[in-house]
């Protein structure tokens, strides 16, 4: 009768809508649809998914229909494969030769007809592609097996042929596809020693784009120039952008090259960053790990985390950079090894960091202002003055932002990041936006504890209006008296009767004495009586009501 539809689901609040607005919005979903079994029967769906992840694709996709992207899949498997094992089953399941990238829809994936017909439109996929591309495809198609794999080893045969023999990136790469899909029948027509032993071999190691290649590259190079392999290890480093490799190139370097080489190797990287933005990245975290290069771990090194993180070259680098300021990191290194004037420059140094979230700040400040309380005197304009229950009020809110809202705000960002493209993806930017609006607000909360000053009840001084009384004031002329109480800016409440000292109004009153007259608002009112605040429920004066004659305007600057 009352024309509406309540909607429930099954992580928000209920909906409520026009029947005709239904009619347009909602579909229709059989029995046997993927999600009403899933909704009726979560377990025996989740028993079937871990069971058999490519015919689970096959039933969801046929109940809708439709080609689906990775995020829309992941969405309709939240509550079925936990967020950490969506992984490794997500790969498993398009690894079935059925499954196919759809050529109508970016990122998405559909059923083919048969494995034939599946198999075929991989290999014409595969004919069609640049060499860059067919390399990728080789490493995904080639573990499918039968006429799929056949058809990759030929192709890369033929793009082998028209290789240049000097031995380029690419057709190192395919070599090893290749020798990895037993597409080799007899010895390779590049010679791999060879290349290695030309003056290119550095440029050569680091173009092939396999971690895993290039690593037996690694190992092919020690035994192929036993006397200046290091020469090219030190070239390879600057260029290698895997950070396991790079730590297996440094203790290669430490352990069988002439000595020092490895010392100076991360000396260069540490002083020049942009030269090697990724060997400067792990440079900065060895210096944790390893005990010979301690000493690295400094304020100086720091400092270009703190410049690095403002460089373009560094824009993806950025987590990694960030996780310094975190328990642990190197800024905790810094500040554990340092006198107080260090500590006052790793404090100035963290200030400047523009480029450094707000909570990241607030970790480190708070290690250093609980062991140097006084490193920074505020002046009397600095200072807010709090009662103690709204300073206790303002940190709980603070601990809260930074303890759980913000670390809940990254790992939902962490997990829409992981649905696919970001242009598109409105669970990645709604979570950014959120994520500006908390370091905003705890950035501001953090500026302002570091202001507060307690109002002490006992040492106020009663005989002036000021910070902590409560002020009897009278209209001239005879009415109703009002009580009012002047304390700080988180305490006022004007319609109590609480306001803040900082307000126009309160400063009309500061500093006077009893018995003088005050201007309000054109009117004009005697003080009556001054007396302390008690902290006591710490809710100010008793709420009165304000006689027409003397009711002042709940003005802005009465805040």
């Amino acid at each position: 009768a009352l024309q509406k539809v309540k909607l429930r689901f099954e992580r928000s609040s209920p909906l409520v809508i026009r029947r005709d607005e239904a009619r347009k919005l909602l579909t229709w979903i059989p029995p046997d649809h993927f999600m009403m079994r899933r909704l009726d029967d979560p377990q025996a769906v989740a028993a079937e998914a871990q069971a058999d992840p490519g015919g689970f694709i096959h039933e969801l996709l046929r109940s809708f229909d439709r080609s689906l992207t990775a995020a829309e899949i992941r969405e309709c498997m939240v509550g079925i494969i936990e967020g950490g094992k969506w992984g490794a089953w997500w790969t498993r399941a398009k690894a079935h030769p059925q499954v196919l990238s759809s050529k109508r829809r970016r990122n998405a994936f559909e059923w083919s007809e048969s494995t034939e017909v599946a198999e075929q439109s991989l290999l014409d996929e595969f004919r069609q592609a640049s060499l860059e591309e067919k390399l990728g495809m080789a490493r995904r198609f080639a573990k499918r097996g039968g006429a799929v794999k056949g058809g990759v080893i030929e192709g890369l045969r033929a793009e082998l042929d028209r290789a240049p023999l000097t031995g380029s990136p690419e057709a190192v790469e395919i070599v090893h596809l290749l020798e990895e899909l037993s597409g080799l029948p007899g010895p390779p027509p590049l010679d791999l020693d060879e290349i290695l032993r030309g003056p290119d071999a550095a440029a050569t190691i680091v173009g092939v784009r396999d971690r895993r290649y290039r690593e037996k590259l690694y190992d092919r190079l020690e035994r192929v120039r036993p006397f200046d392999w290091h020469l090219v290890a030190r070239d390879v480093f600057f260029g290698e952008k895997d950070f396991r490799l790079l730590s297996r190139l440094y203790e290669s370097l430490r352990v069988r090259a002439p000595e020092n080489v490895a010392y100076r190797l991360v000396f260069d990287a540490i002083s020049t960053p942009r030269r090697s933005p990724r060997a400067f990245v792990w440079a900065t975290k060895a210096v944790l790990e390893r005990e010979e290069l301690a000493e690295r771990a400094n304020v100086s090194l720091l400092s270009k985390v703190v410049d690095a993180l403002d460089s373009p070259k560094f824009k993806d680098l950025r987590p990694a950079l960030r996780e310094h300021f975190d328990e642990g990191g190197l800024a905790f290194v810094v500040f554990a090894n340092s006198d107080r004037e260090g500590v006052d420059h790793l404090l100035n140094l963290i200030d400047s960091a523009g480029s450094l979230e707000d909570h990241r700040k607030t970790d480190i400040r708070r290690a250093i202002f609980r062991k140097y309380p006084d490193i920074r005197k505020r002046t009397e304009e600095d200072v807010i003055f709090v009662t103690p229950a709204a300073a206790e009020a303002k940190r709980s809110e603070f601990e809260r932002l930074v303890g759980v809202e913000i670390p809940q705000n990254a790992e939902a960002i962490r997990v829409a990041r992981e649905f696919g493209d970001l242009r598109e993806n409105f669970e990645y930017h709604a979570a950014r936006q959120k994520h500006e609006l908390l370091s905003s607000r705890a950035a501001r909360l953090h500026d302002e504890l570091e202001k507060i000053r307690l109002i002490d009840h006992e040492t106020v001084d009663t005989s002036r209006v000021g910070i902590g009384t409560v002020v009897t004031l009278e209209a001239v002329g005879g009415g109703e008296a009002r009580i009012l109480t002047i304390l700080g800016p988180w305490d006022s409440d004007p319609r109590a009767g609480i306001y803040s000292y900082q307000s126009e109004f309160a400063g009309r009153l500061m500093g006077r004495g009893v018995d003088e007259v005050v201007s309000v608002d054109g009117r004009e009112v005697r003080i009556a009586a001054i007396r302390g605040w008690s902290p006591v429920g710490e809710s100010g004066s008793p709420r009165r009501a304000v006689p027409s004659d003397l009711r002042l305007t709940d003005s802005p600057d009465m805040g």
